[in-house]
């Protein structure tokens, strides 16, 4: 038995998952880009490259906390 999507009280949040986990995935990435830009390529310790790295993972969140903020008001609710 499957369930149907028309009921009232389900929802599809396959996409918005789905948008999480490759937002999640991009700003893992750039963080582990800007560990190996830091740590190999600028020659910072290991310790400061890994601050930065957090430091920058945690700006990009808030920024994509910020926008999504935005579009929430708006009444865009996906």
């Amino acid at each position: 038995m499957t369930a149907d999507p028309d009921q009232p009280g389900r929802s599809d949040h396959g996409g918005s998952t789905r948008v999480a986990v490759v937002g999640g995935l991009v700003i893992l990435a750039l963080a582990v880009g800007w560990f190996v830009l830091s740590h190999f390529v600028m020659d910072t310790a290991t310790s400061d490259a890994i601050g930065e790295a957090f430091g920058v993972a945690f700006a990009l969140l808030v920024v994509v906390s910020a926008i999504g903020a935005v579009i929430s008001a708006r009444g865009s609710h996906g």
